[in-house]
């Protein structure tokens, strides 16, 4: 697999597997739109964000999935969460890259997923609303 020419050495991060067939749950866009699809990487490159960290970098290169749905209630005290979007389900396949569990106290089943590059992001979840 080949990553983009921004993700740190060793990144994805060790312990990272192709997914077969795992169930994760997304905050998608009402809209469905592409930007709802950034990493936090993408959306903060212009503003020269400083990572602490390569670990850091890059799982700020991934996007943000569940495995338990439960877990994302404590996104919705950010109002763009709140307002904007929807939980979607999706079924990731090996196609789509590389997900490791990298959990916080308040999400313990949160994993990070880095998409390949010319995979579609929002494929697995367009179906799935709910």
């Amino acid at each position: 697999m080949s990553w983009p020419d921004h993700y740190p050495d060793d990144c994805p991060i060790k312990g990272a597997y192709e997914p077969d067939g795992i169930t994760v749950y997304y905050y998608v866009p009402l809209d469905f739109s592409p930007s709802g699809f950034r990493t936090h990487y993408d959306k903060n490159v212009k503003k020269n964000y400083k990572y602490p960290s390569d670990v850091e970098k890059c799982i700020a290169c991934g996007l943000s999935v569940f495995t338990n749905k439960d877990d994302m209630k404590y996104l919705n005290q950010y109002p763009y969460f709140r307002n904007k979007c929807k939980i979607a389900s999706g079924k990731l396949t090996r196609d789509s890259g590389l997900i490791k569990n990298t959990p916080s106290k308040q999400a313990p089943s949160h994993h990070t997923w880095w998409v390949l590059p010319n995979y579609d992001p929002s494929q697995p979840f367009k179906n799935s609303l709910s």
